[in-house]
């Protein structure tokens, strides 16, 4: 279980890093190679619903922490 937690933990920072770089809260995205991740946050699969998806990991990671817990 404290192994789920950790990786859970380390998952929603990212997720949660992700969300604030789309609200422009961070500066550059931390990514190698041609700014893949900055295309596809901007794009149609960035969105699901009408939510950021890197809010609904952030949320979801967040519960499967305190479960874990």
């Amino acid at each position: 279980r404290m192994a789920i937690a950790l990786a859970s933990l380390l998952s929603g920072i990212v997720a949660l890093y992700l969300h604030l770089w789309k609200l422009g809260l961070t500066g550059s995205l931390a990514c190698s190679g041609s700014g893949g991740c900055a295309y596809i946050q901007g794009s149609k699969y960035g969105w699901f619903l009408g939510v950021d998806v890197a809010l609904i990991g952030t949320v979801f990671y967040a519960v499967l922490f305190v479960a874990a817990l």
